[in-house]
């Protein structure tokens, strides 16, 4: 985040002949601010290019969720850059110009080099007229932006057809679609009846946490909700963490506790940045994620959010992320960063308060959930640079 934002920092404020000029004499207004006035996508994607370092895994330039999704715009054709200009609420929306100014960036790095890509920043740097990105385009590469976006087409194809031919050699498997809201549907959380709770985002109107009924095809708003890391019991109910304001001036994430009958809400903490947070198999109590001055930490909570221990306190570089408590009580299974392993399923013993790798990649596996018997565990993980779900046996671990 810093190396994005320190990007923007730099770019927007970099100035260069007439502009600078203008900027001596009339201060920093916003018109002797060429880079600020370039399209979002630029912007965007020069920072995301420099966000990324591919040796530690770090970035969405290189990022496996990111390379899926412009794989998917790939399969169905780009968009052209008059969309891409403007501002998006069609898919992949927010992600839109992030998206498309990394993988642009990526395409003039490998066939410009990285001289002539900042060759193009500082020759833009001195613009009083702006917008003149064609000008600027066919000074540096001869030749003006649509052109270099067909020649942007070109390069993403080649770059993805193979995993797209692979992917599609695999098979892909048939599966039935819930749900027709679109955007950030997510995550499923499912009741031992098989009802389905999850947050419905359509980018229409406020985040709302959702009731699939068994066997039923439309879903029943239960609560609004202002996150999606959710914990659900068939008795407890259904445990949110999500953002809040603390004192008028703070974001901090809080739990909150929604009866799924009602739908009232009842917050159960204030200011104590739990992130993530799952139920006890008797519902009585709660294990938390605290995030607190860069350190993680692992509370045991009642069933009202009331603190009871710190299970475990992390360090400055471990992180714990999505977990879910056994059903026999015994242990938790979380998705954990660690500097030299990156993100890998750990279990976490709550009697001995220790921790046991279950896996060791470079890969990211995350979203560990138990299945009803215990005696497994569900996931995603990229091992192959793609998605896929998968099942580790515990007695085995395959």
């Amino acid at each position: 985040v810093i190396n994005h934002e320190y990007v923007h920092i730099i770019h927007i404020d970099k100035v260069a002949g007439a502009a600078q000029g203008g900027r001596n004499i009339f201060g920093r207004h916003i018109l002797f601010f060429p880079n600020a006035l370039q399209p979002s996508w630029v912007l965007e994607g020069l920072a995301t290019y420099y966000e990324t370092q591919l040796a530690p895994g770090i970035g969405r330039g290189q990022n496996s969720s990111f390379r899926g999704l412009m794989r998917l715009e790939v399969e169905s054709g780009i968009k052209p850059l008059s969309q891409v200009n403007n501002p998006m609420v069609s898919w992949p929306a927010g992600n839109t110009r992030y998206l498309y100014g990394v993988y642009f960036f990526n395409f003039l790095m490998e066939t410009y080099g990285e001289q002539t890509a900042q060759q193009w920043i500082q020759k833009y740097s001195n613009n009083l007229i702006h917008y003149l990105m064609n000008t600027t385009s066919k000074e540096v590469f001869e030749k003006n932006v649509a052109a270099m976006w067909t020649e942007f087409d070109n390069y993403l194809k080649k770059q993805f057809a193979p995993e797209i031919t692979a992917i599609k050699k695999t098979g892909l498997m048939t599966v039935k679609q819930l749900t027709h809201y679109g955007y950030t549907t997510g995550p499923p959380r499912s009741l031992p009846n098989g009802d389905i709770l999850f947050v419905k985002n359509d980018w229409l109107s406020e985040p709302t946490l959702m009731l699939l009924p068994f066997g039923e095809s439309a879903a029943k708003e239960v609560a609004k909700v202002h996150g999606d890391r959710i914990s659900v019991h068939p008795d407890a109910g259904a445990l949110v963490a999500q953002i809040d304001l603390v004192d008028s001036v703070n974001f901090f994430s809080d739990l909150h506790h929604i009866d799924i009958t009602t739908g009232k809400r009842t917050q159960l903490t204030q200011g104590q940045r739990y992130k993530h947070a799952t139920w006890s198999p008797d519902g009585k109590n709660i294990i938390a994620v605290q995030i607190k001055l860069g350190q993680s930490a692992l509370h045991l909570l009642t069933a009202q959010g009331e603190y009871i221990k710190t299970l475990w306190q992390g360090n400055n570089t471990d992180i714990v992320s999505a977990l879910d408590w056994s059903p026999d009580a015994k242990s938790i299974v979380a998705s954990v960063w660690r500097p030299q392993s990156h993100w890998n399923l750990e279990l976490f013993d709550i009697r001995e308060q220790r921790w046991e790798k279950l896996t060791d990649t470079r890969a990211i596996e995350y979203q560990p959930q138990y299945t009803k018997q215990g005696d497994a565990i569900l996931y995603s993980a990229d091992y192959d640079g793609v998605f896929y779900i998968y099942r580790m046996e515990l007695t085995s671990g395959e």
